[in-house]
């Protein structure tokens, strides 16, 4: 155990090594699939899944411009087509499906200006609609989902940011709430029973990052500090199935990350699963019928692309 434990101090030496131990789950590919390419390749996107389709939103394109491209995955036919195109070009936005409907939630817009605005998609009619802007203006956030509310966490303007608010899509309202403890941005959230896990980031625009991992439970209005993940970075995702997250990808300032590191909300602990083929940041992540679906990003730390769909499939 000791040897493994130096060798993955190794394997993460830039990030750190926490001293806690992990179970390692096969570190094989075998259960990673690569399926049919982005028709764009592109990074610092968000991503949803909305009945049964796979929709990639936002990002940089490979000309450097910012793209309004809306692309949907269709997993039986395993075909990507253009959607729709968002009302403004957004890289770094936040986005969450609820009732029938898509948010795109903030980002940068015109270079490095954040943005408050928040617009609806109906994939049925087509149509997008302007619906009321969040308080802070803000890009780098993270978005989730629980019971029909959208909350929008962290993220940047001149600064990093603990703000959270939470958006009511029925009366097209926003409120301020509880803040996060730890102000970041470039980090990742999934939601499991409820609550919402806020896993990794950064504290600065150029920073190495955090490993901080934060829950916060919208019925008490209340965050609690949860284990720390093992190997610090931004710039990642994470998407949950059952009572796991599998947080994949990520940065620091030298290197890209390929991790597939799981978090039991159960047990609060963390083991490894296996690596994802192609090391990315500023990707998306959705899961969708027990499979975790990791989708463009960039290649290497800062301005890179790809335009790649890689599926995992957890062993239990």
């Amino acid at each position: 155990m000791a040897k493994l434990f130096i060798l993955l101090c190794l394997i993460i030496i830039v990030g750190g090594c926490a001293e806690q131990s992990f179970n390692i789950i096969s570190r094989s590919n075998s259960a990673w699939e690569r399926k049919t390419d982005l028709l764009t390749a592109r990074d610092e996107i968000d991503a949803v899944a909305l009945n049964g389709k796979i929709y990639a939103i936002g990002g940089f394109e490979k000309t450097g411009s910012v793209t309004k491209f809306v692309e949907e995955y269709n997993l039986e036919k395993n075909e990507w087509k253009f959607e729709t195109i968002t009302p403004i070009a957004l890289h770094h936005p936040g986005a969450a499906a609820v009732n029938g409907k898509i948010y795109v939630i903030g980002g940068f817009s015109k270079g490095w200006t954040p943005v408050a605005e928040v617009y609806e998609y109906d994939p049925i009619s087509d149509k997008w609609t302007k619906k009321t802007s969040m308080n802070f203006a803000r890009g780098a956030l993270t978005v989730a989902a629980v019971n029909g509310r959208i909350y929008a966490i962290g993220g940047m303007d001149q600064n990093v940011l603990d703000i959270l608010e939470v958006y009511n899509p029925n009366y097209d309202s926003w409120e301020v709430i509880a803040n996060m403890p730890t102000a970041r941005a470039y980090a990742a959230s999934s939601s499991v029973d409820g609550k919402i896990y806020v896993i990794g980031g950064r504290q600065s625009e150029n920073g190495n990052g955090v490993n901080v991992n934060e829950v916060y439970d919208p019925l008490t209005n209340t965050w609690e500090t949860k284990k720390a993940m093992p190997t610090i970075r931004s710039g990642l995702a994470a998407a949950s199935i059952g009572n796991k997250i599998y947080v994949i990808g990520g940065e620091n300032v030298i290197k890209t990350y390929d991790l597939n590191e799981v978090y039991d909300t159960k047990t609060d602990s963390w083991s490894f699963a296996q690596n994802m083929p192609t090391a990315r940041h500023g990707l998306g992540a959705v899961s969708l019928n027990g499979k975790v679906y990791t989708i463009a990003g960039g290649l290497s730390p800062g301005a890179s692309y790809s335009n790649l769909l890689e599926v995992f499939t957890p062993s239990n």
